[in-house]
């Protein structure tokens, strides 16, 4: 979807789903560009050539949310597993939304891990979804 109607879908669902108390400040913020619950995005802060520039954006966006949640990330044996606060993110923006991407959503570390690994016993790479 492109970026008025993303943020517009945004705007509709935090009317049902409101924010956090911990969103206050973040909300603030982008509210100068109308995006928070019942609001219309304001369209002239997109300038250029905004379907390439949405897509370079989408594009690139997965990497830094990678390496922004390595910070999170902990070893349990030749296993990595994402720790705290997975399930609980308060504003850790960065974070819920490369968990997001992965399965739209987790549990605490007190009720579930998700262990990954990217080689096998042997050194073989293994596939890579993130």
């Amino acid at each position: 979807m492109d970026p008025i109607i993303f943020f517009n879908k945004a705007n509709e669902l935090m009317v049902k789903n409101s924010p956090a108390a911990a969103d206050k400040e973040m909300l603030e913020k982008i509210a100068a560009v109308n995006i928070g619950p019942g609001m219309e995005f304001d369209t002239s802060v997109l300038t250029g050539d905004v379907a390439e520039n949405w897509k370079t954006m989408l594009t690139e966006i997965r990497l830094k949310l990678i390496k922004e949640g390595q910070k999170f990330s902990k070893k349990l044996g030749q296993w990595d597993y994402f720790g705290e606060p997975i399930g609980d993110f308060n504003t850790e923006y960065a974070y819920r939304a490369l968990v997001a991407l992965a399965g739209l959503g987790a549990n605490t570390v007190e009720v579930a891990l998700y262990p990954k690994i990217e080689q096998d016993a042997d050194g073989n790479t293994l596939l890579n979804f993130l």
